[in-house]
């Protein structure tokens, strides 16, 4: 058996293989991964609370639930979104240090910048090359940073709340129903049951 220092060794070699030269993809993950982990937390406070009525946790579980696909699809997808976004202007071109600026100009690139540039494979080596790398590295990170600040400061709370009103509602709609459903009318009196109710009354009361 391996010691537990292998195996961390080894972890960390898969991290770094995976995220090593992609820091925006890791912030990514690693944030989607936080989510998840609060959002099993709060679902498993409910299931296990014992103050919660079953109709109660019958709606907070699924709400818990759509909150958390809510909350992380939207995450990936603006931050992927922006980060990705990001990659492509340096790689076009379109987001340049003066440095890269420079090399577009003496290469005689300046007319291909935008979907014809592909900056990345033009520059493919010398000290241009690391630049190029790092600059478009690091503002993918930065790109992720601002889009997670926008998914989960702006568009997040609005689809969640959005969501938790019109299940609430739906909600609210299905306890009415059940409670409207275990509410028995009360039974009528036809004219021969109130005959014989009145007969077994009075009847010991009557003298001859």
């Amino acid at each position: 058996m391996k010691p537990p220092s292998n195996f961390f060794t080894t972890f960390k070699k898969m991290v770094y293989d995976a995220f090593g030269k992609n820091p925006g993809g890791m912030l990514i993950a690693t944030s989607a991964i936080s989510w998840l982990l609060s959002s099993a937390a709060h679902i498993g406070a409910v299931l296990f609370n014992d103050k919660i009525q079953p109709e109660q946790k019958a709606f907070l579980v699924p709400q818990e639930a759509a909150d958390a696909l809510v909350n992380i699809a939207s995450f990936i997808v603006v931050t992927a979104s922006l980060k990705n976004m990001t990659g492509m202007m340096v790689q076009f071109g379109k987001l340049t240090t003066p440095k890269i600026k420079k090399f577009i100009t003496d290469k005689g690139l300046t007319k291909s910048v935008g979907s014809k540039l592909d900056l990345i494979n033009t520059a493919k080596h010398g000290d241009i090359a690391n630049h190029v790398s790092d600059f478009k590295r690091d503002a993918e990170v930065v790109a992720t940073i601002i889009g997670s600040i926008i998914s989960c400061s702006i568009i997040t709370p609005i689809l969640r709340n959005k969501y938790a009103s019109k299940r609430q509602k739906t909600h609210i709609a299905r306890m009415d129903a059940y409670h409207q459903n275990r509410l028995q009318p009360a039974k009528g009196l036809t004219m021969n049951d109130y005959i014989t109710n009145s007969q077994a009354k009075y009847s010991g009361n009557l003298k001859i």
